[in-house]
């Protein structure tokens, strides 16, 4: 019911809160979004520094035991924008080459976030 998803939400907006206290000084080259106060979060991206290597940070997490994902493609990267006039889009491209979602649901404790974060942490950047 209704409760249940207030609960998650609750649950998934101390995740968001504890990866925006940790993120920034442990794990620098990830940025997280703006924390938005009763927003639900149901997905977690950060962007990544450039240079810092989406597919070998995700193969390390991995290998860590924490899934991670893509998300928010640039839209004119979809086949249904495929057709029709475009034009040069290197900022966008760039972050969305950029852009990993990392866990973050109601099923989630601090301790889970606690090893999504050493996992990021303990990965050597342009490695």
């Amino acid at each position: 019911g209704p409760n249940g998803f207030k609960s998650a939400n609750m649950i998934r907006q101390t995740v968001a809160r504890h990866y925006h206290e940790e993120l920034r000084g442990r794990v620098p080259w990830a940025r997280p979004p703006r924390y938005l106060e009763g927003a639900s979060y149901h997905l977690f991206p950060v962007v990544l520094d450039a240079g810092v290597g989406r597919d070998a940070l995700q193969t390390h997490m991995l290998e860590m035991g924490v899934e991670t994902g893509t998300h928010y493609k640039p839209l004119h990267w979809l086949s249904l924008y495929s057709v029709g006039p475009k034009g040069p889009t290197p900022h966008l491209d760039g972050i969305g080459k950029r852009i990993l979602t990392i866990p973050c649901h109601a099923r989630m404790c601090r301790d889970l976030t606690e090893r999504v974060i050493h996992a990021m942490e303990t990965f050597k950047p342009g490695s």
